[in-house]
């Protein structure tokens, strides 16, 4: 995705609002319980665009027990409503790192087919990307690695961002869904 100067304008907006209203609700946050979302419950209007955070991937490829029929159940409405997944390529690097690491070469294969597939939009780590992640992952309170999801997420259109971290915060234009055990 090419980075424009309304988009980075209108990006920055939207994160230095959203900066505001962290800090307004920081002492509430303490007691409010993250909301727990899964397929059966949040129906995407026809062709949404969703970002999958890098956890979601790896809990359906390895089959975790506490998820994987909850994702399961997500890709289904996906699928069901002609929507369309989105996540960074940072994610590949990310679900590879440790099937690499422990010689697992089935996950390696298993994240391949899912990545090579051509089903999921990969959105590119570039430079705009980076800095911009740089420059908010901090005013929000995310991890780097974090921000550049939450950022590829608003700046790829993407209407709901999917995750199990319950730190990611939902904005006027992205709906983050969090997936708990």
């Amino acid at each position: 995705m090419r980075w424009c100067l309304s988009g980075a304008s209108r990006l920055s907006s939207l994160l230095a609002a959203l900066v505001r209203q962290e800090r307004r609700t920081a002492a509430r946050r303490k007691s409010i319980k993250p909301s727990v979302g899964c397929a059966r419950m949040v129906e995407f209007p026809k062709g949404s665009r969703l970002y999958v955070d890098t956890n979601i991937w790896i809990y359906y490829i390895e089959a975790n027990a506490s998820f994987v029929q909850k994702v399961h159940d997500l890709f289904v409405s996906v699928e069901a409503t002609a929507s369309t997944l989105v996540t960074n390529e940072i994610t590949v690097a990310e679900c590879l790192y440790k099937p690499f690491t422990d010689d697992n070469l089935a996950a390696v294969q298993a994240y391949d087919r899912l990545f090579g597939s051509g089903e999921i939009a990969l959105v590119p780590l570039d430079g705009p990307l980076a800095r911009q992640a740089a420059l908010h992952g901090g005013k929000l309170g995310l991890k780097l690695i974090d921000a550049i999801h939450y950022v590829s997420a608003l700046t790829s259109g993407c209407d709901h961002f999917i995750t199990s971290d319950v730190r990611f915060r939902s904005c006027p234009i992205l709906r983050v869904m969090t997936i708990q055990a």
